[in-house]
């Protein structure tokens, strides 16, 4: 109550102008139960329940005001996710992702909250010592801050490659921002190009006595940067040394990307780290490709920094 529905066809608006015409192109939207609600119901329920309030729309502005409306009629009772990128179909993996009109950043505020996370990006400057653009969009999740950079032209993803070398630019752009948890930082978790995130004008459920209001901070779809000037100015991903061939026996470790490996360096914090890895097990083989011998590899990895 009280948070207008056309923030949401605004916002929806500005991110998904400017995509080529692919058919069947669409926008999901992800209503999710919180977690509160979730620990009340078996898995199958909350599974069922999620499946039957997934809804597609596609980007004239005539579907993405009825994809606004549905987000109104569901924040109440679920925390209301977009996927960012449109995808083709009605799954939500990597490989149904055609193109992109934009680099995003989830800028987690851990204990600095939604400002720790505003100043962060603010005082950000480049390798070469300019400030990091605003961003054309910008929402406050609750606890953070996500932001969306507009790009002049729309890139394209014909290959594998082309998706991995979007994902390693998000990556780049994450730690470009940088920061250090439990203070604000750059969620590089966030970085693939199937990420969903919360939309504006709905609310997030984290703290179900206080619901907080997913805020649309700011909106100004001009100044786009082209994606080429986004690979020169942003730093660079370290290098990252692949584990010995004694420790890996006789995982083909050359097949997983190194932004894969220092996820798995990364482990989950505790809750729900069980669920966490078995949705993981699942999201490594169907979405990223890789082998069942090389998913248990990363995972016993996750599993044991974690």
């Amino acid at each position: 109550k009280g948070f207008p529905m056309d923030t949401a066809a605004r916002f929806l608006s500005a991110l998904c102008a400017g995509y080529p015409a692919v058919e069947d192109l669409c926008i999901e939207i992800r209503p999710l139960l919180p977690g509160h609600v979730k620990a009340g119901l078996e898995p199958e329920e909350v599974s069922e329940i999620h499946k039957s309030v997934r809804a597609w729309y596609a980007l004239e502005p005539e579907y993405l005001a009825n994809a606004a409306r549905y987000a109104d009629g569901m924040k109440c009772n679920f925390d209301v996710y977009f996927g960012v990128l449109p995808r083709i179909g009605r799954t939500g993996g990597q490989a149904n992702v055609p193109a992109a009109t934009c680099l995003f950043a989830d800028v987690d505020g851990g204990d600095d909250g939604p400002d720790g996370s505003i100043a962060l990006v603010k005082q950000c400057k480049l390798p070469n010592g300019e400030r990091l653009p605003k961003p054309n969009l910008a929402v406050i999740s609750g606890g953070g801050l996500h932001c969306y950079w507009l790009l002049s032209e729309p890139i394209l993803f014909q290959t594998h490659s082309d998706r991995e070398y979007y994902k390693k630019t998000l990556r780049r752009l994450c730690r470009t921002i940088a920061g250090q948890s439990p203070a604000a930082h750059g969620d590089i978790s966030a970085a693939e190009c199937a990420r969903i995130l919360r939309l504006p004008g709905t609310f997030n459920h984290k703290h179900p006595d206080c619901p907080r209001p997913v805020r649309l901070v700011r909106c100004k779809p001009t100044e786009r940067r082209d994606y080429d000037w986004w690979g020169a100015n942003l730093l660079a991903e370290p290098i990252t040394e692949l584990p010995q061939k004694k420790h890996r026996e006789s995982y083909a470790v050359g097949q997983i990307s190194d932004g894969l490996l220092r996820w798995a360096q990364t482990g989950y914090p505790e809750g729900n780290r069980h669920h966490d890895l078995l949705t993981a097990g699942a999201w490594l083989v169907r979405d990223c490709g890789l082998t069942k011998a090389d998913a248990e590899f990363v995972l016993r990895t996750k599993a044991n920094n974690s």
